[in-house]
């Protein structure tokens, strides 16, 4: 996902469905959840056969 909103803002759930909704709209309608929490990085599941990694 590309980056959205002002620097160091958090990722949400709703915030990654707004950025699926405007860059991927064929993928707005699969669920999003946080899948992992790693030092510099979030890896978040989008249904359950793709997954995003945003940094924060």
């Amino acid at each position: 996902m590309a980056p959205h909103g002002p620097p160091g803002a958090e990722i949400t759930a709703d915030l990654g469905r707004d950025l699926l909704r405007d860059q991927h709209p064929d993928l707005a309608d699969r669920p999003v959840r946080l899948g992992a929490r790693g030092g510099d990085d979030r890896l978040w599941r989008l249904g359950d056969d793709l997954a995003v990694i945003c940094p924060g």
